[in-house]
């Protein structure tokens, strides 16, 4: 391992044990030799209440990976709407920059990191801690803001869109660079900030485990779709491609791997449809998982619906379909499908299409291996190029050393 090089202060709103990439990039800099301290709120996502194992034993929780993890107290989310969001959105921006300020006096940093998921007001501590510390701000933007705040009709267009735009141009306009993970998102940044906006993508989440996904995959052509079952992925879209390939008799099946708001409304329609023989629900599991379970899929499926906002994301899970080496079918716009065309990684059709989709999947299913395997090759080669992990941090790098504060 190098010596260390940086002290790096990482806010996020979200961490370990909530499930974002965040924790592994927390990994990957401290396997470079960079020092790393997380400043976090109280793990409650998605559930909104806050997890069991932390209520028993918090002790356990306070070092990951290496890091030394500092947790402010906030406000658990409930459903995650409305008002009770309101709250859990502006009590970690109050508790980080008052609360993380005390837990991190006489503490040292020379850069300072946010990873933004929604809200973008989560930068705020880090601000705060970075004018208190005289440290870089380097903010990576997962969610585009007013856009998503507009496109869930939280806020209207006029003042309140214009009100909006003040905040998040005053966050970014007091941080030291702004990332944002595609192309799309960049052009949005940069209309609201003097500072440098560079493009930062995701890489892939899964990683290399013994653990073995148990199911049996030899009955049909299984396509996989893993990952949070919410409004956003549009599964009326997905069950009516699944009725199509069901009424023309396609030895398909539908894999449905994860959890989300719309998994009960799922199950209901798949009942109500007699779609059980097609489409499956298997549940949520571990990320170590994942990899077992994409390598004995034929297919990996993502989508998402006809949204401004949507159309500018490269969905997390595009980079763990193409790094397991698979076929890929897509139903949704923009930069997502955009990176699987560009990869010749699958089939795409556009946002909602599910004739498209039944008809893409029926394709895939008729295909010959070569032509399979050659999807699959495609898929792995341009991940490699373009996402693979090392690469990627690398860059984050070498943004650190170009900031100053």
């Amino acid at each position: 391992m190098e010596a260390v090089l940086m002290r790096i202060l990482i806010v996020s709103q979200y961490f370990w044990p909530e499930n974002f990439r965040v924790n592994d990039l927390t990994t990957a800099l401290i396997s470079k030799g960079h020092k790393v301290t997380v400043l976090t709120g109280i793990p409650n996502y998605p559930e909104g209440e806050v997890f069991s194992d932390f209520e028993v034993n918090k002790e356990q929780f306070n070092h990951y990976a290496g890091a030394k993890v500092y947790r402010v107290p906030i406000i658990p989310r409930k459903n995650g709407k409305g008002f009770n969001l309101i709250l859990n959105y502006v009590s970690f921006m109050i508790s980080g920059a008052v609360v993380g300020p005390f837990k991190l006096r006489n503490k040292k940093f020379d850069k300072i990191f946010v990873f933004a998921v929604s809200p973008i007001t989560s930068a705020i501590p880090a601000i705060v801690l970075g004018k208190l510390k005289k440290a870089s701000v380097t903010v990576w933007v997962m969610d585009l803001w007013p856009e998503t705040l507009l496109s869930l009709g939280v806020i209207k267009s006029g003042w309140q869109e214009k009100l909006a735009k003040r905040c998040v141009s005053f966050i970014y306009n007091h941080c030291t660079t702004i990332l944002g993970q595609s192309h799309s998102f960049v052009t949005s940044i940069e209309k609201l900030t003097h500072k440098p906006v560079s493009y930062f993508p995701s890489w892939s989440d899964t990683i290399e485990s013994s653990c073995r996904f148990e199911y049996d995959f030899t009955k049909a052509f299984n396509v996989v779709f893993a990952g949070n079952i919410g409004e956003s992925q549009d599964f009326p879209s997905i069950l009516k491609a699944a009725e199509l390939i069901h009424l023309r008799r396609v030895n398909v099946n539908f894999l449905i791997v994860g959890d989300g708001r719309k998994k009960q409304w799922v199950e209901n329609e798949i009942n109500k449809r007699n779609l059980s023989s097609t489409v499956k629900l298997l549940g949520s599991y571990p990320v170590e998982a994942m990899p077992s379970l994409f390598l004995q899929s034929d297919a990996l499926l993502v989508t998402l619906k006809s949204d401004p906002v949507s159309a500018q994301t490269i969905p997390g899970k595009i980079q763990s379909y193409l790094s397991s080496g698979k076929p890929i079918l897509a139903m949704l716009d923009g930069e997502g499908a955009n990176v699987i065309e560009e990869a010749k990684a699958g089939i795409t059709v556009g946002a909602g299409d599910f004739n498209g989709l039944a008809t893409g999947v029926e394709k895939m299913y008729n295909s010959s291996d070569k032509i399979i395997k050659s999807y699959g090759v495609a898929a792995k080669t341009y991940y490699m190029a373009n996402f693979d992990r090392d690469i990627v941090i690398g860059k984050l790098i070498d943004i650190f050393k170009e900031n100053n504060y």
